[in-house]
């Protein structure tokens, strides 16, 4: 899992429009990985197999 906060941060640094859009995507991808992880995490600590 990445920070895509940080990475938003550097969008602030773009050159051009076309850079912002390409790193404004890169955090959208790291947002959904993100999203992604949390999902997993939650399924595994709601399942009551693993509980005990």
């Amino acid at each position: 899992m990445y920070f895509p906060a940080l990475n938003y941060g550097e969008t602030q640094s773009a050159i051009s429009k076309r850079d912002f859009i390409n790193k404004m995507n890169i955090v959208l991808r790291e947002l959904r990985e993100s999203l992604t992880c949390l999902t997993i995490i939650k399924r595994l600590l709601n399942d009551p197999v693993l509980a005990h």
